[in-house]
């Protein structure tokens, strides 16, 4: 699973927009839309950006970056 696919299906089961989750993290909606869009990857943005996403998601940093296939 992608890392795009991976916050999708987060973002979808937490039943969570893609808005929210920006105004959550403070991340600007272009570089989430960049993220889930695959044109930017996980890999290009802050450790604390990823951590404040992952917590939001209710998913593992190690989750969100494709290390592991378990969400928590």
């Amino acid at each position: 699973m992608s890392i795009q696919q991976r916050l999708s299906s987060s973002l979808r089961r937490r039943n969570m927009t893609a808005y929210a989750l920006a105004k959550e993290t403070g991340l600007s909606q272009s570089i989430l839309s960049y993220l889930l869009n695959g044109h930017k990857p996980i890999d290009k943005i802050e450790v604390g950006t990823a951590k404040r996403i992952a917590t939001s998601l209710g998913v593992t940093l190690d989750y969100l970056c494709g290390m592991h296939d378990e969400k928590v």
